[in-house]
């Protein structure tokens, strides 16, 4: 067994971590305690023969143990450089244009005291992305920063190249400069530095589908769910995107039923993965339903609603012709629900 090695955490705390391996029966036992005040967070057999090889085993324990220090860390109280990213972090995976302004707010302070923290430039880069992807309906509180975008993912490269999110957000960012063989480079640095976290191998499993190379990303996606002990429903939206690229509709269909809301990015994949496979009735029954929300969609966005065009080229991250073509049918239909007439399609 390798000797205990005492890390000071700063804000973090002290910690020890136990491993006990049972050979008769297989078994590993696995324990971390809180050494300032004796408590066990948490105490586990685990059965290899339940498992699908070490590495699924071994990232359900690193992400209880990261969940926990992240939670910490995530306090307001807590004032270090990498709190105050824990703390952003955190507000990024909320998906709502609230949370995306006040991780701004925290990324600027961070900026303005720590220059060369890279994470912080990733995280600037991922909300102008955000709004996008998810909100591209609504008024940008950061408008003009898409021209900085690239920039800002280069520089979280140039100073860190060894972080999976400066990797995985350059490789995005690339995605958006249409410069699909760059960032299929990105998205493979990004697996491969952190090859057994699940939600860094489903971001960079969406951006290989979408830069072109189906097989791996529908590899890499299948490795992420083997690894997560709790599967959020956004990652379904991401697989769905998956299945669209590789062609397969009726699955793409299923998973984003299976998704985290009707967001306008999963709305379009959806309308176009019904007009794919032939099933335009049901597209159109979709966006009937949807109607009721289009009213406050349009209301919110003034700017856009009088480029209907531009909003259906950022929308469409397909770098692949054939599959472009296809998934603009879909924002096609969705583009005359939304800013032609009253709704009608």
């Amino acid at each position: 067994m390798p000797r205990p090695t005492l890390m000071e955490g700063h804000e973090l705390g002290s910690y020890m971590l136990r491993f006990r391996h049972d050979e008769r029966s297989g078994k590993v036992v696995v324990q971390f305690e809180d050494r300032g005040n004796g408590q066990i967070v948490f105490n586990e057999i685990i059965d290899l023969q339940f498992w699908d090889g070490l590495v699924p085993a071994a990232s359900q324990i690193v992400s209880r143990i990261h969940n926990h220090a992240t939670s910490r860390l995530r306090n307001p109280a807590k004032t270090s450089v990498f709190a105050r990213w824990c703390q952003a972090e955190a507000l990024l995976w909320d998906f709502t244009p609230q949370s995306d302004e006040k991780a701004m707010r925290l990324l600027d302070d961070l900026e303005r005291t720590n220059r060369s923290f890279s994470m912080t430039y990733a995280g600037k880069a991922s909300i102008i992305m955000k709004q996008e992807l998810h909100f591209p309906l609504l008024d940008k509180p950061f408008a003009g920063e898409e021209n900085n975008l690239l920039n800002l993912a280069e520089k979280s490269i140039r100073l860190d190249p060894w972080q999976a999110v400066n990797q995985r957000v350059y490789g995005w960012a690339l995605i958006l400069s249409n410069m699909p063989e760059e960032a299929r480079r990105a998205f493979h640095n990004a697996g491969r530095l952190s090859s057994a976290d699940p939600a860094n191998l489903m971001s960079v499993a969406e951006g290989l589908a979408f830069s072109g190379d189906i097989n791996e990303a529908r590899v890499t996606a299948e490795r992420a769910f083997s690894l997560f002990a709790f599967v959020p429903r956004v990652f379904y939206e991401y697989l769905a995107n998956i299945f669209f690229a590789a062609e397969d509709y009726d699955s793409a269909i299923k998973q984003i039923e299976r998704g985290a809301g009707v967001g306008i990015s999963g709305l379009t994949t959806r309308v176009a993965a019904l007009v794919c496979s032939g099933r335009e009735e049901e597209a159109i029954q979709t966006l009937q339903r949807f109607g009721e929300n289009r009213a406050a969609l349009l209301r919110n966005s003034p700017a856009l609603a009088q480029d209907p065009q531009s909003w259906r080229k950022k929308i469409n991250f397909f770098q692949n012709e054939k599959v472009r073509n296809d998934f603009d049918k879909g924002a096609a239909l969705v583009q005359r629900f939304l800013f032609d007439g009253t709704g009608s399609v």
